[in-house]
C-alpha cells in the first residue's frame, strides 16, 4: 500500500504493509520519539555551526519501520518515489513531518 509522507514543501511515496497505514499516526509519533532521542546514535543528527540538528526525509521512516515495527514482517517499507508534488497525491492517505 501506498504512503505518502509529507514535509514542508514536497512529499515522498512510499510503499508499506496495510497494518503500517492503519496505524500510521501512532507510529509517526513513536518514530520521532525515536529520532529526536538525543541518546539514538542514527545517521539523520547532523551539526552545523556547532549546533546539533536533524536531517531526514522518509528514508530514515522505512529505515525505523524495517529495523522495528517490521522486523519480523516478510514484508518492509520501501522508498518508490522521492521529492513529489503534494498536491498532485492528494488521493493517499498521509503523515506529516
Amino acid at each position: 500500500m501506498l504512503l505518502l509522507v509529507e514535509f514542508d514543501v514536497s512529499a515522498d511515496i512510499i510503499d508499506v504493509p496495510q497494518s503500517v497505514i492503519d496505524d500510521r499516526e501512532r507510529l509517526s509519533r513513536r518514530f520521532l520519539k525515536w529520532l529526536h532521542d538525543p541518546g539514538v546514535k542514527h545517521k539523520y543528527w547532523t551539526t552545523f555551526s556547532g549546533h546539533r540538528g536533524l536531517c531526514y526525509r522518509s528514508d530514515a521512516l522505512v529505515e525505523w519501520l524495517n529495523k522495528t515495527v517490521l522486523k519480523d514482517s516478510d514484508q518492509k517499507a520501501a522508498i518508490i518515489e522521492q521529492y513529489v508534488s503534494v498536491n498532485n497525491e492528494q488521493h493517499l492517505p498521509s503523515v506529516f513531518f
